[in-house]
């Protein structure tokens, strides 16, 4: 299962890697954590109950207990599951297998997003700043990220961008066992480069965008050839739309989330036709 922050599934149709089919799926609430609770336990926005704001999940983590995400289940079930870089699911479930907690984080320094806390030694010592953008700014996970990354020329950015995706893809490889039953990978990058999209000086250009679209495509190919599984399903949270200056505070066209969605996969069941019918088969 690889999963890609703000994938939208109109933008990603013409990047979807031979082999597998494509869908759009609803995204009643599309804000990260609000869409990925939901993909992570089948439960609705007001059912689960989180806030959009990722900066309410850092305030509430301490006191609100998670609901029950398909993980829990599956390693009920004695399935040992892989599951890396997993936005708002910190700190770390206790597992079959190991999980690594993904943005957003309360610190840089904090060693336990991973369970078991060992492996945290077989990553690098920086591995927390490549697992998103909104890390790169140095003093505080998610403080004047944009200003922070807008200080990069396009191209810069972008390498940037493939340098942490293959520490994210080399560190998922590392540490897959051939006893693994399932495996789970995020990334942001989609997204948070179409927040940084406007056709204003200091910001980059739609080229950024497409780019960041063939790269999720390069790393679904890579991946499904590496490990060979199964089978493979591709989610994202929410999609992006492009907004016209009347829609935007500056008038200044921006891209905002959408509530279409990405479902992208190969070799699933024919009777998967719901992500509900998916954690089923799962």
């Amino acid at each position: 299962m690889i999963g890609f922050d703000g994938l939208d599934p109109r933008l990603f149709s013409d990047y979807v890697p031979a082999g597998y089919e494509l869908r759009s799926l609803y995204s009643p609430s599309p804000f990260t954590p609000t869409a990925w609770m939901s993909i992570y336990t089948g439960l609705s926005a007001k059912e689960h109950g989180y806030s959009p704001s990722w900066l309410d999940f850092l305030r509430e983590y301490k006191t609100r207990r998670r609901p029950t995400c398909f993980w829990n289940v599956l390693c009920e079930r004695d399935v040992t599951v892989e599951l890396m870089n997993l936005p708002c699911t910190y700190p770390p479930d206790v597992v079959s297998g190991y999980m690594i907690s993904g943005f957003p984080l309360p610190s840089f320094s904090v060693k336990d997003y991973a369970w078991p806390q060992s492996i945290v030694e077989e990553l690098p010592e920086d591995f927390v700043q490549h697992m998103d953008l909104i890390h790169w700014a140095p003093e505080k996970p998610g403080e004047d990220w944009g200003n922070y990354v807008l200080g990069m020329q396009e191209e810069e950015f972008l390498g940037r961008i493939r340098e942490d995706n293959e520490i994210l893809i080399d560190a998922f490889l590392k540490l897959h066992s051939d006893d693994a039953d399932f495996g789970f990978i995020q990334f942001s990058f989609v997204d948070r480069v179409a927040h940084l999209v406007k056709p204003i000086p200091r910001h980059y250009s739609e080229r950024a965008l497409h780019e960041s679209l063939k790269m999720a495509s390069k790393i679904i190919h890579f991946l499904d050839a590496a490990l060979a599984p199964e089978a493979v399903l591709v989610v994202s949270d929410h999609g992006v739309q492009r907004l016209s200056p009347a829609e935007t505070s500056d008038g200044i066209p921006a891209y905002a989330h959408s509530h279409w969605a990405t479902l992208c996969y190969r070799d699933l069941k024919p009777e998967c036709r719901t992500v509900k019918d998916v954690l089923r088969w799962c």
